[in-house]
């Protein structure tokens, strides 16, 4: 009579536990949180006196309750990691954009530059333009370091979109 009193105190509790943990793993977002109390619950039937039947249903509902909770953790970092892969899709494309943008700009002070040239063995011809000469060495200078800037700036932005591509893709190549 002793155990049937305890058996049955000790299955009403822990029944109590075991739906607010099955609800816990059904509705929150605390997912770490949730598994430690559905731990919590599952040691307290260690040493406990309950009927087997009872003991059974509770531990069958306990481990329902953890199944529930692994099946949202996976669609929740599945959802994460689709979100991370759009992002870094954009990023790459914006990327991508930015490496051509840079060609083009490259590619025009280079003309500049032979433009300049041009327009510096002109001037050298006539030994009085002694200004327009360093204006022209100055500006030839100038866009130098910017091309050269550019250049830099360009394969610092290919390799992040190697790297990225590497991140998204693994080892395919899979060219966009």
């Amino acid at each position: 009579k002793s155990f049937e009193t305890e058996a049955v105190t000790n299955y009403e509790r822990l029944k109590k536990m075991v739906s607010r943990g099955l609800q816990q793993a059904q509705e929150s977002t605390e997912y770490k949180e949730t598994r430690e109390y559905l731990k919590k619950i599952q040691a307290e039937f260690k040493g406990i006196r309950m009927l087997k039947e009872q003991r059974e249903e509770l531990y069958t509902r306990l481990q329902t309750a953890f199944e529930t909770l692994n099946i949202r953790l996976d669609v929740y970092f599945r959802e994460k990691q689709k979100n991370w892969e759009v992002r870094m899709s954009f990023k790459l494309k914006d990327l991508i954009v930015n490496a051509e943008e840079m060609e083009k700009e490259i590619q025009d002070n280079e003309e500049a530059l032979a433009s300049l040239r041009d327009q510096l063995e002109i001037v050298m011809q006539k030994p009085q333009e002694v200004s327009a000469r360093i204006g022209l060495e100055a500006r030839i200078q100038s866009t130098r370091k910017a091309m050269e800037e550019l250049i830099v700036r360009k394969a610092e932005t290919e390799n992040e979109i190697e790297s990225l591509r590497q991140r998204l893709y693994g080892s395919e190549e899979e060219v966009q």
